[in-house]
């Protein structure tokens, strides 16, 4: 099972949109919070974007919200969705 990784900024708009996005799918995720350097220098390895949210699962790295892209992406891994309460 892949493990979806969100890189995000408090504060961030486009972050929160892209988390309740995944959220609202029943999208499991662990979301980073690039407001430490060892965080921002994990995500510059994987992308060489400066933007967030950066989503990252199995091989697939995407920079900034696109809710057709994140769909596609997500769709095409075993991702963890959690039952809804």
């Amino acid at each position: 099972m892949e493990k979806l990784i969100m890189y995000t900024l408090p504060l961030c708009p486009i972050c929160f949109q892209a988390k309740q996005f995944l959220k609202n799918k029943g999208v499991a995720f662990e979301e980073k919070k690039v407001i430490h350097s060892s965080v921002f220098k994990e995500m510059r390895k994987i992308t060489n974007s400066l933007r967030v949210p950066v989503m990252k699962v199995g091989d697939e790295v995407l920079s900034g919200f696109n809710r057709k892209k994140y769909q596609q992406a997500f769709s095409s891994y075993d991702i963890n969705h959690p039952e809804k309460e």
